[in-house]
Formats: C-alpha cells, sequence, structure tokens
C-alpha cells in the first residue's frame, strides 16, 4: 500500500488558475485541497470555490 502523498496542481474552476496542493490517502483518493504558498500569483491563497473541489 502506498503512503499519503502531495500532488502540486492547478486549480481550473474559474479564471484566477491558483496553484494548490492535493492532499491524497494511501489509496490515491483525493481528499483535501489546499494553496500552494510556494504559488508567486496565489501565495497560498485559495477561495472556497477551490477547496471544495473535492
Amino acid at each position: 500500500m502506498e503512503t499519503p502523498r502531495i500532488v502540486r496542481t492547478s486549480c481550473r474552476g474559474c479564471h484566477g488558475v491558483c496553484q494548490v496542493l492535493v492532499h491524497c490517502d494511501a489509496a490515491g483518493r483525493p481528499v483535501k485541497v489546499t494553496g500552494d504558498p510556494d504559488s508567486p500569483t496565489s501565495r497560498g491563497y485559495i477561495c472556497p470555490k477551490g477547496a471544495a473541489a473535492i
């Protein structure tokens, strides 16, 4: 069985296209979406629409 991991990707929920981190469980299923603090544009911010993407 795999270990939990974090995937760096982009939210396409609107025109902002914010950088996000998708937290996956051991089976690879997404369980949470957070803003990417390393993003030069969103600087870790994520709107409610992006946070509810799961």
